[in-house]
């Protein structure tokens, strides 16, 4: 079988066994990332020298006269496929608002745009993946060296190592199903209903733009300004072309291309001695610039944006297609370079990169059609412009044009309903997280739906005198585990009633550690120090914070998680909560707390001016009236807000307060605490607590994670 048909192959069996293992596909991820790096591993060497010969090579006189017959040409190109993309993106509908909000990270800086652009320090520049700054100094370097003599075998290491870079890329691709089986495992192990239709349509308009304007816009614009017909370059390209989408790899079209320039040029009395050497040249330079199908790594980032509910600034989108522009020279393969740096400069939440060189298995293909067919226009163009045989047929320009607009708004139209309909599907929230079998198998549970049933069972259910915590759970081979009602995502029931979340499937793996039953008993706030002073309960587990009062009377194990504070707003009220100065100034400020003394001595604390709304637990708020916000950790707060739409977890600027959570034991448990600090770091070492973190919170927010 060819290497396509072993991809598409690949992609097949990914798919299939993500949706069978699921989650377990995660195990496969670094496999994908392995491939990434090896495409991105000769992207500069590549680019720097293929911008290095394709200026050096000429001499600064046809540079001058090619420069002054060609820049419209690139304008219009550079310019005409941006437009269209932009049009294109119309069809992401509003995103959900986002489910977290960080004011506190987004105060802190990245780097400065000139850094960015400008050539300053070219080490600095590399290691941090600056390419529009590469690019530049490349192309000034490129300058220079044309006025230099004997540059000619300085010419031909250039050409060399370019050689050399498509090598090692063909090498690669030699590894592309196996890469693509990994990296779909992966992805669509853990992939939504949304997310899923999202990539579906997103391929679609992908492919379609890029056909219309590879196989219908281009040679019809050709046709429209140079004398030839559109049935003429369509069968004179025809070889390169289909060469090309074999391989996918545009430079294989260059020497067809060339031909059939010269066959045109012949054809229409342009046959001077300088002919062969201007279309040479123009391709040469055409080569790395013009890539037209490169720059839909601007419709992607716009794509991310939209897939990963991140808000962009105006002044982002504004540069934005300029950064694609200074950073899509080169072949397709070097655009992953580009969405890396596209990714961390919008500060893209996710692995975007990974994301774009799944999708490019199949997105390849138009990308390579429409850079040939770009090499194409700019090399038939420039050189009959260079000959001043450049003949504008203005009505079948205008026609081409209008028709392009009117094809693109309307696919935009059909992707925009498509992707409305998705959005408005029901996603899987918190409250369908099930406690994976893996982690209850072989520990028996029971689950006491009050304080008073557990009492009720165990009347004697204090410590003995001299008996410690950990003698009478060997006695009694029974592990209690107190937990807070609607602690989501640490304790908290499912939508089928079933006692889940992060605390939860600790307090299983303690037990199954221990050997031991388990006996999950919920706590009373007023009553819980009572009830930890007389060793009615084991352990308090269920997002249990520490705090200074609780030392008085209880022990803590050492620290598993920590998250600072944040506020649960209505989704429209956001930007009302973005700083704590402008919070504080409020007189007429309602935050909501649930029942529980901490939080709402945090609250009092933290909001002195404002008047408190207590709830019994958070599932109220949403039926509660009059409150403005409402105080959680952020972490928590973003779960809550991932089950109830048109809620944001917002973390203001200045805030500053942060929870710790550990688990809470009786004051003279010192072997048991020494346990489980021990169990911990165990759990920690194999990799357990990240798991679960992953699943319980991480999981249950994955989509929504940034906003402005």
């Amino acid at each position: 079988m060819s290497l396509a048909t072993w991809i598409g192959v690949g992609a097949a069996g990914g798919v299939l066994t993500g949706v069978l293992a699921g989650d377990a596909c995660k195990v496969l991820q670094p496999i994908g990332n392995a491939y990434v790096m090896l495409l991105e591993s000769v992207v500069y060497p590549y680019l720097i020298s293929s911008l290095l010969h394709g200026l050096g090579r000429l001499s600064p006189k046809v540079a001058l006269r090619l420069l002054k017959k060609s820049w419209p040409f690139y304008l219009a190109a550079w310019g005409g496929t941006l437009g269209i993309i932009y049009l294109l993106s119309l069809a992401f509908p509003s995103s959900p608002p986002p489910i977290i909000v960080d004011a506190a990270a987004h105060a802190r800086t990245g780097p400065d745009f000139l850094q960015l652009v400008l050539p300053g320090n070219i080490f600095r520049d590399l290691a941090n993946n600056y390419v529009p700054a590469v690019v530049l100094l490349s192309a000034l370097f490129g300058v220079a060296i044309q006025g230099i003599e004997s540059k000619d075998r300085v010419l031909d290491i250039l050409v060399l190592i370019r050689t050399a870079c498509v090598k090692i890329w063909r090498w690669v691709v030699t590894l592309a199903p196996v890469a693509v089986f990994a990296m779909f495992a992966s992805t669509v192990g853990t992939l939504r209903v949304a997310e899923a239709g999202g990539l579906v349509v997103y391929l679609g308009l992908f492919l379609i733009i890029c056909g219309i304007l590879a196989l219908v816009v281009v040679p019809v614009v050709i046709s429209s300004l140079v004398p030839v017909r559109y049935r003429e370059v369509i069968y004179d390209l025809r070889n390169g072309l289909t060469l090309a989408l074999v391989t996918t790899l545009s430079v294989v079209a260059l020497p067809y291309i060339q031909q059939a320039t010269e066959k045109l040029a012949k054809s229409n009395g342009l046959d001077d001695e300088h002919k062969s050497e201007i279309i040479e040249t123009s391709l040469a330079v055409n080569y790395p610039l013009g890539q037209l199908g490169n720059f839909f790594v601007y419709f992607f980032i716009l794509f991310v944006a939209f897939y990963t509910r991140t808000s962009l600034t105006s002044g982002e989108l504004a540069a934005l297609p300029f950064m694609t522009l200074f950073s899509c020279f080169g072949s397709p393969t070097s655009t992953v370079n580009a969405v890396d740096f596209l990714g961390s400069w919008l500060q893209l939440p996710g692995h975007p990169t990974n994301l774009y060189v799944e999708t490019m298995m199949i997105t390849r293909y138009g990308q390579v059609a429409l850079s040939v067919m770009g090499f194409a226009f700019l090399t038939y163009l420039m050189t009959f412009n260079y000959y001043g045989r450049i003949k504008v047929r203005l009505g079948r320009l205008l026609v081409c044009v209008g028709l392009l607009v009117a094809c693109t708004a309307a696919v935009a139209w059909g992707g925009h309903t498509l992707l409305a309909d998705v959005l408005k599907r029901p996603q899987k929230t918190y409250m369908g997280f099930s406690m994976p079998e893996d982690i209850t198998t072989g520990v028996k549970a029971t689950i006491y739906e009050s304080r008073e049933a557990f009492l009720r069972e165990n009347p004697e259910a204090g410590l003995k005198p001299g008996e410690t915590v950990l003698g009478r759970i060997q006695r009694t081979r029974t592990l209690r585990v107190g937990y807070g009602r609607d602690i989501v995502p640490f304790a908290y029931r499912n939508q089928k009633g079933e006692l889940v979340g992060y605390d939860v499937a600790c307090a299983y793996a303690m037990a199954k550690s221990l050997n031991v039953k388990l006996a999950f008993v919920p706590v009373v706030f007023d009553k819980v120090e009572q009830d930890v002073k007389q060793g009615i309960m084991d352990i308090w587990a269920g997002g249990v914070y520490v705090v200074e009062s609780r030392m008085l009377w209880g022990t803590f194990s050492k620290s598993f998680y920590h998250s600072p504070m944040a506020l649960i707003v209505p989704s429209d009220r956001v930007p009302e909560f973005m700083d704590m100065d402008e919070i504080l100034s409020r007189t007429d400020l309602m935050i909501a707390v649930f029942k529980n003394p901490v939080m709402r001595g945090l609250t009092e604390k933290l909001f002195p001016q404002a008047k408190l709304v207590v709830v019994p637990d958070y599932s109220y708020l949403p039926t509660t009236r009059g409150w403005d916000a409402a105080l959680w950790t952020m972490e928590q707060a973003g779960v809550w807000a991932s089950g109830h739409p048109g809620y944001t977890a917002v973390r203001p600027k200045h805030m500053g307060a942060v929870m710790v959570f550990a688990y809470l034991m009786h004051k003279s448990s010192e072997r048991f605490r020494q346990f489980v600090d021990h169990w911990l770091d165990m759990r920690q070492a194999d990799g357990f607590l990240a798991r679960q973190r992953a699943y319980w919170i991480e999981g249950a927010v994955a989509g929504g994670v940034r906003g402005r």
